[in-house]
């Protein structure tokens, strides 16, 4: 299981859409992920107001749908570009984290998809390297154009300052960590 809090930005959030510095804190509205062996199919299932499922054989992994799942199949995609051995497994995923608020509900889908399914795997991925990996999510599988700050913020927790103008970010600083908002 993993857990990714929400975020909100406080200086700098189209500065980091251009590749410049911004404020952010982590928000007590999480995304949680929980992952199981399956036997045969990838189920990706998500409850709430963005309740949905998707039963995907491993041929469809890599192929999106343009809906809240994508996120996770995403992460399953990136995780084997990557080297990981992906075998079938169930996702389940639940958020009180609202859709289309502007707290980076899919940078929190995407941080705690990669968090959950990499450990499942046996992985022991740092925090950076789980950012880089949903940033990857984003901007080279789905193509959504979102700023590495929704990542980082997701997943360093705490109030912090994010220089986005490499990738990786160049300088991150935390001012304020606290185990609510960080990955776990």
């Amino acid at each position: 299981m993993a857990s990714a809090p929400g975020r909100v930005c406080f200086a700098g959030e189209d500065i980091d859409w251009i590749s410049g510095p911004s404020v952010l804190c982590a928000i007590d509205l999480r995304t949680n992920v929980v992952v199981r062996k399956n036997t045969d199919l990838y189920t990706l299932k998500t409850e709430g107001s963005q309740n949905s499922e998707l039963n995907l054989t491993k041929e469809k992994i890599g192929i999106y749908s343009h809906k809240i799942l994508d996120y996770t199949n995403a992460a399953i995609k990136v995780l084997e570009k990557n080297g990981v051995k992906i075998t079938p497994l169930s996702v389940e995923i639940t958020s009180n984290l609202p859709a289309k608020a502007g707290l980076s509900s899919s940078a929190a889908v995407s941080i705690a998809s990669i968090a959950a399914i990499s450990s499942f795997y046996g992985l022991d991925l740092s925090v950076n390297t789980v950012c880089d990996l949903a940033y990857k999510v984003e901007s080279s599988e789905l193509k959504t154009g979102a700023g590495q700050m929704d990542m980082y913020s997701c997943g360093l927790g705490g109030l912090i300052y994010l220089d986005s103008s490499t990738i990786p970010p160049k300088e991150m600083g935390s001012i304020l960590c606290y185990r609510m908002g960080s990955i776990w």
